[in-house]
């Protein structure tokens, strides 16, 4: 698997859902495993980091990255 990017605008934006505190918190957990991957690589230490397993980092930069092309393209817009 390719390492995990995000854009500027991506970055601010999941961060402030993973700093959100009115969000419902499985919402906050994924964007902070998301923005962890993207920023470490890591994603042993980004798992236990949040206290899942490392398969469930990997399932969630796999669904972010199945969407890469329609962000990047939404962005651009």
């Amino acid at each position: 698997m390719k390492k995990l990017t995000l854009t500027p605008t991506q970055t601010k934006l999941v961060g402030d859902l993973a700093n959100a505190k009115t969000s419902p918190q499985c919402i906050v957990l994924r964007a902070g495993l998301i923005l962890g991957a993207a920023q470490l690589g890591n994603k042993s230490w980004v798992a236990s980091k949040y206290g899942v397993g490392r398969d469930t980092v990997r399932r969630w930069c796999q669904r972010w990255q199945s969407y890469q092309a329609e962000l990047d393209q939404l962005e651009s817009a």
